[in-house]
C-alpha cells in the first residue's frame, strides 16, 4: 500500500522434533532495500543479491555479498555483471 521495502532480514529457524515443530524468527537489522532482486546461495552462509528495484521505477544496478552468522548480518558490494543498455 505504501510502496516501502524495509531494510530488514528476517530469519526464520525451524526445528522439527519429535511433537510439534518448533519456531524461532529473529531480524537482522542493517539489511538492504529491495525487490525483485536475484539471490543466490553460494556457500552455507553466504549469498548473492543481484539487481533489484530500490523502488517501483528505480533500479538498483549493484551486485552484494551477503555473509550470515548467528544473529548478524555483513554486507558487502561486489563487482557487478555487465549490465546490459535494455536494463540500465
Amino acid at each position: 500500500e505504501n510502496n516501502t521495502r524495509p531494510p530488514n532480514l528476517y530469519k526464520i529457524k525451524i526445528d522439527l522434533p519429535i511433537g510439534s515443530p518448533a519456531v524461532n524468527c529473529c531480524v537482522l537489522s542493517g539489511g538492504i532495500s529491495v525487490s525483485s532482486a536475484i539471490v543466490t546461495q553460494v556457500k552455507e552462509n553466504e549469498f548473492v543479491i543481484v539487481g533489484g528495484y530500490h523502488s517501483d521505477n528505480q533500479k538498483r544496478l549493484v551486485c552484494n555479498t551477503v555473509n550470515l552468522e548467528d544473529n548478524k548480518i555483513e554486507i558487502e558490494e561486489r563487482e557487478a555483471p555487465e549490465w546490459t543498455p535494455d536494463i540500465k
